[in-house]
């Protein structure tokens, strides 16, 4: 924290870095970083700017760059000094450039030399595309369980509604209306109500996700309008479904019965 304001610090090999627009000069000496043109504005600093890390330990910005990136929110100095500000030794891990015919060769050899398991980027995507299937696949469990209790839940609700409406039924029956005519009335309440139901529900779900991703990632996800479409028509079709059934009970008893409370 400098000034009350996170920064990330870097330390790599300076001479390898590529700035894009530099004002001033790469460090060299210990105690020296450059300085990303979006820090340097949030703490107004300037070429010669000493920021005080600890009581002892200070740095001082010989140039400031621009790439157009994260890294123009970073402090970037050589991996001395970074160890020495941060009072690390060693390394938690090494990154290797290599030709791809050579990957092989290479990881053998660091493992025998080193005692140390390489993994190459190929492998690492492989386990994340693997974590994300699985994932995916325990997101469409859920789904498939809620979806189930969702139609069992919908289904007693609709038959408890139409044993409350049941003398309805009965005069709809007694001044002519087919038992068709009636399944339909029925049918297109409850689709409206899944599909309302549906809006709320997609837009409460997209809220939900803006403010957690907001919260945990700093960023907001991409409103994806497909995935609505879909959603729309399992609404409807689980409405249906869940009112069918109680709504052909209700109208297949004759209307003297209904009407006498039978």
């Amino acid at each position: 924290m400098i000034q009350s304001q996170p920064v990330t610090l870097m330390g790599l090999s300076v001479e390898r870095f590529v700035t894009g627009r530099l004002n001033g000069a790469l460090p060299g000496a210990s105690g020296e970083v450059m300085a990303g043109a979006t820090i340097s504005q949030l703490l107004s600093l300037k070429l010669g700017t000493e920021i005080e890390i600890s009581e002892n330990k200070t740095l001082t910005v010989t140039g400031i760059f621009e790439r157009g990136t994260d890294e123009d929110m970073a402090l970037v100095g050589t991996v001395d000094t970074v160890r020495e500000v941060l009072g690390v030794k060693g390394y938690s891990a090494v990154l290797v450039n290599a030709d791809p015919t050579e990957i092989e060769e290479l990881g053998n050899k660091i493992t025998k030399e080193f005692s140390l398991k390489p993994k190459t980027v190929l492998q690492i995507a492989r386990a994340e595309q693997s974590l994300y299937e699985k994932i995916k696949l325990l997101m469409l469990i859920v789904m498939a369980v809620v979806g189930v209790c969702v139609a069992g839940s919908l289904s007693s609700t609709m038959g408890a509604n139409i044993l409350e409406r049941m003398e309805e039924i009965g005069l709809m029956k007694a001044v002519g209306a087919r038992r068709l005519q009636i399944d339909l009335y029925f049918l297109a309440e409850a689709s409206l109500a899944g599909v309302a139901g549906a809006v709320a529900g997609f837009l409460l779900g997209t809220g939900l996700a803006e403010v957690v991703t907001k919260t945990a990632f700093g960023a907001f996800v991409p409103l994806n309008l497909f995935v609505f479409v879909p959603v729309l028509f399992l609404s409807f079709i689980v409405a249906v479904i869940s009112t069918v059934l109680p709504v052909r009970k209700a109208t297949g008893v004759p209307a003297s019965w209904i009407l006498r409370g039978e």
